[in-house]
């Protein structure tokens, strides 16, 4: 199985994704879809896509942020579609992340973001992403630059917000536009040495995210399609340490492993990142080392110390849409 779906990675690679067109729906208008290549040689349906609103650059040369975003949606599919592939037998990595009496929950958080056909969750077109900071977030907390954030103006119709940063992060398929082989592009494609980090590296870390995981992050917070699994939506859970269970120190072998990473984002995440890297490369990743929460495209601060969000519990005010309250509507951020 590992050399086949090896097999399949190394021919994503060199898979062209055609253009996009334009459409529009009432006042807003969107991108219609690519005919993206067949996350695991199944097709990705038209109808389990987001919305990508036309603030998203396609002008500049490629790879736009349009691409980027395009290829993103895809990326996270065939992350989501390698962990279910993996999620029944997983010995290795998954009790670093998640309780085992969790196992079939978590499974179906991944089967609802893939659809039980593989090809995608109907559900998924009521998503908008944007990069229009609408909530003046991107750059308003107090310590680090967020990635991206999600808010619910209603619950049926959430918005993911991609901050400035997020586009430095890479893609692991062949982005539209760009020429030659990704191992040439160091710049737009994430590869396994890079992953890998080195010979002090091989740790699980920040330099396995892509802007692909940042979307299945806030994927995570669709309470719409998920807060009926456990009950009450995924969010971004305080620990019983008291700090934030953000980036790999905050989700790897945590010590709210069987209380609090069932319904936290990034256990997901970086749950989903380490098995995909993991098959990717061929390679047995470690626990995470000193510097591995520190990500330098967004701060020098590791992401579960920082002050943002408040690191008591009982700061938490959830409204019964599972938000922050007096907000102006739910709210997640990722660094």
């Amino acid at each position: 199985m590992r050399t086949e779906m090896l097999l399949f990675y190394l021919l994503a690679f060199v898979i062209h994704v055609p253009m996009a067109f334009s459409a529009s729906s009432g006042n807003l208008q969107y991108y219609k879809r690519r005919d993206f290549p067949p996350p695991l040689f199944r097709e990705l349906t038209q109808k389990a896509e987001p919305q990508i609103a036309r603030d998203v650059d396609d002008k500049r040369p490629h790879p736009t942020h349009l691409d980027q975003v395009f290829t993103a949606i895809y990326d996270a599919l065939q992350i989501v579609l390698i962990v279910l592939d993996k999620i029944d037998d997983d010995k290795d990595i998954y009790p670093h992340y998640f309780a085992r009496r969790d196992r079939g929950k978590v499974a179906e958080v991944f089967h609802r973001l893939a659809g039980y056909c593989s090809t995608g969750n109907a559900m998924m077109a009521q998503v908008t992403i944007q990069i229009t900071d609408e909530e003046n977030t991107c750059q308003a907390l107090r310590s680090g630059l967020p990635e991206a954030y999600s808010f619910h103006p209603t619950r049926d119709a959430p918005k993911i917000v991609l901050c400035p940063v997020a586009f430095y992060k890479k893609a692991f398929t062949l982005l539209n536009g760009v020429p030659g082989n990704p191992e040439e592009l160091p710049e737009h494609y994430q590869r396994c040495q890079e992953v890998i980090g080195g010979a002090d590296g091989g740790h699980v870390s920040y330099r396995m995210v892509t802007l692909g995981a940042i979307l299945l992050h806030e994927y995570m917070h669709l309470d719409y399609l998920l807060d009926d699994i456990y009950g009450k939506p995924i969010i971004d859970e305080i620990g019983d340490n008291g700090r934030t269970m953000y980036g790999p120190h905050g989700v790897y072998d945590s010590p709210s492993i069987k209380t609090h990473a069932r319904t936290n984002a990034d256990s997901y995440t970086f749950y989903a990142l380490n098995v995909f890297w993991d098959e990717v490369c061929q390679f047995e990743f470690s626990a995470p080392g000193p510097g591995d929460s520190t990500d330098p495209d967004v701060s020098t601060t590791p992401v579960n110390d920082r002050p943002w969000p408040p690191t008591k519990r009982e700061e938490f005010n959830e409204t019964e849409k599972g938000g922050w309250d007096g907000r102006g509507g739910w709210r997640d951020f990722f660094w």
